[in-house]
């Protein structure tokens, strides 16, 4: 599933849509499974002109003239892809929107988990979004809002920061590289982690989300259904991985073995010498 820097490169990707005019709305394949209300859609979008682009976590928001709001949340093999050559996978094309100046707007989805949904007269599409957390690329989130959201908690650590309520948009793979980084373990209780290793942690998750989308985020395999950005193109921040998928490989810190364990039925990573408990 794309996580925060993944949905901010496909968001960067499409703002050349801002100030475009919806002119048309198409499903390839329309049927019972489609992931958009299409009427809901044409009234939200269409003829009204593209205003802003927000990510709240791992969704993304498009705020059109009127003014009317549209949320795509991409699931685990959702795209969103600007006009291009991509008539290989246009059996995955779920909905197209046609702007002004020629462009287009690709949803395209393999498994069909993805899902968008819109304003209507009477309800506000940001009714669909859970409660979050200050964002984590935001001067609001810090060592302080780590801290206080931890209180006397003895939750692990890993499963914290992927509380949407701490740090929205963290999934697996920032999880368990924000935490090497930190040089914290991930099955630390929450309520025994100091001052200064809050403002460490913090300073992690900061720090590698912004490498993570300067290197275009992470493409985890070769398949179509692993993350691209809006022109079609893989991340690159896979080949800087420090942890996550490097079980058995030696650590890049200290040449100890990278140990693999489950956490709540997800594969956890650490250096059992950096991450001491």
């Amino acid at each position: 599933m794309p996580e925060l820097p993944e949905v901010e490169v496909i968001l960067r990707g499409l703002l050349v849509l801002k100030g475009l005019a919806v002119t048309g709305i198409e499903a390839p394949r329309p049927g019972p499974n489609t992931p958009v209300d299409l009427e809901s859609l044409s009234s939200a979008t269409l003829e009204r002109k593209l205003e802003e682009i927000e990510r709240r976590g791992k969704y993304l928001l498009f705020r059109f003239s009127g003014p009317r709001e549209v949320v795509f949340h991409l699931k685990m093999t959702g795209k969103l892809l600007l006009r291009g050559d991509f008539s290989e996978y246009a059996r995955y094309h779920r909905v197209i929107i046609s702007f002004t100046r020629g462009q287009k707007l690709i949803f395209n989805d393999v498994r069909r988990f993805g899902f968008c949904i819109c304003d209507s007269n009477d309800t506000s599409c940001r009714t669909c979004l859970p409660e979050f957390g200050p964002d984590p690329l935001s001067p609001s989130f810090g060592a302080g809002s780590l801290s206080g959201s931890a209180g006397d908690r003895r939750l692990k650590l890993k499963n914290f920061i992927l509380d949407q309520k701490v740090a929205p948009g963290i999934g697996n793979i920032y999880a368990n590289e924000a935490l090497f980084r930190a040089g914290l373990n991930p099955f630390r209780p929450v309520n025994t982690v100091g001052a200064g290793e809050w403002e460490s942690l913090a300073r992690s998750i900061r720090e590698l989300l912004l490498e993570a989308i300067d290197y275009g985020g992470t493409t985890l395999g070769r398949g179509w259904s692993h993350f691209c950005n809006a022109r079609g193109e893989p991340g690159r921040f896979q080949e800087r991985l420090m942890v996550y998928g490097r079980e058995g490989e030696a650590c890049v810190r200290c040449d100890n073995e990278i140990r693999s364990m489950p956490l709540n039925n997800r594969s956890t990573f650490f250096c059992p010498l950096c991450q001491e408990v």
